[in-house]
């Protein structure tokens, strides 16, 4: 602990740790799991990365093994934190020996997709902050795939969804959210979602792109909501709408949010009471989302003893509706006749969901 600066001497806990999949070009088949902390450098990464394969650091480079190809190079990043290189939960790495450097494959030809932007097997000292297309020839505007980055269809169903609905393609790919961004907003992430989801949307409607590797976005969205990060597959509804909800804060033109005390709604008429509580919210929530992704919806409370009824008008952005359930069940009935005169014979019976079966139900048979 000596010779150490004070905040340095502090114990720190990693609750949640990165887990990270590295592997040595000298020795592909053996792949090391190494746990790290998001700030920790890639500097320090990288040489306990070469003590667990026992090489020596400077003889090596670190690159983003993604997809088990030479993404990017991490070299010109060492002094950089893993969450600011957007290294990522179950992320790959390489260490490319530099006498014997591991070819990178070549995904160009002449009739087929090529890769752009920030290309996996560019060997500059730049790396992959922005999301990647493939683009084609013949690619049309917004028929356009997400790659899948290990499990994320959840990720990538919702987007497809959310980036083909008219008033969201309106604002973003106008670049009319851009006079919105609220970086101020302490509910927000400073503008830095909605800038990225209109990246996005740029790619995936600008033609002649094929497909687009999010993986800026992701680790973006991985940024602001940890409970996403990695390559595990998670809840569609829980993504979008927290992607729903970022994106309002990121554009919320109110940028100062004024307090409003509820006052006394006995007597006063449902749409008099709903107006007044959607001109109350609208002064605190006025942006692109909330015009065309939010409502209010009534609910009562009645007291049991005095009748007495309760009416408000709360906002909301999706609802959660309940799938209905088979209110029967399917149970498998054997009979056996007691005296051999006929063999077992096997039947399917339909009965209610609760309770058991009364014995008529199987004499029926």
């Amino acid at each position: 602990m000596e010779g150490l600066a004070p905040h340095t001497k502090r114990p720190r806990v990693m609750l949640y740790p990165m887990r990270l999949e590295v592997c040595w070009s000298g020795k592909l088949n053996e792949i090391k799991t190494i746990e790290a902390e998001k700030h920790e450098s890639v500097r320090s990464l990288k040489e306990r990365a070469c003590a667990e394969f026992d090489v020596d650091p400077s003889k090596v480079d670190i690159w983003d093994f993604f997809h088990n190809s030479k993404y990017a190079t991490l070299e010109a990043l060492l002094d950089k934190t893993l969450e600011e290189a957007r290294i990522l939960d179950e992320q790959p790495i390489l260490l490319d020996d530099k006498d014997n450097p591991l070819e990178s494959e070549n995904k160009t030809s002449s009739n087929g997709p090529t890769i752009v932007g920030s290309s996996r097997f560019n060997r500059s000292n730049s790396f992959a902050l922005d999301d990647s297309t493939i683009q084609r020839s013949d690619g049309h505007p917004g028929l356009v795939g997400l790659q899948n980055l290990g499990n994320t269809c959840f990720m990538n169903s919702s987007l497809q969804c959310l980036m083909h609905t008219v008033p969201v393609m309106s604002v973003f790919l106008t670049g009319a959210f851009e006079h919105d961004l609220n970086t101020i907003n302490p509910l927000g992430m400073k503008g830095q979602l909605a800038t990225a989801f209109g990246s996005l949307i740029g790619n995936l409607w600008r033609g002649g792109v094929g497909t687009v590797v999010p993986r800026g976005f992701k680790a973006k969205i991985a940024q602001f909501a940890p409970q996403f990060s990695g390559y595990q597959q998670h809840d569609s509804q829980e993504f979008l709408a927290f992607l729903l909800d970022g994106l309002h804060e990121d554009i919320n033109r109110i940028k100062d949010k004024p307090y409003i005390e509820e006052g006394d709604n006995e007597g006063v008429p449902d749409i008099q009471l709903a107006a007044t509580a959607w001109q109350n919210y609208r002064r605190r929530n006025d942006s692109h989302i909330v015009d065309h992704f939010q409502g209010l919806y009534k609910s009562t409370l009645v007291c049991p003893q005095c009748s007495y009824s309760s009416v408000k008008f709360d906002p909301f952005m999706y609802l959660s509706l309940p799938l209905p359930e088979s209110r029967v069940r399917q149970l498998t009935a054997i009979l056996l006749h007691a005296d051999g005169a006929a063999p077992p014979r096997e039947y399917g019976l339909q009965v209610p969901q609760t309770g058991i079966p009364s014995a008529c139900a199987c004499c029926a048979i």
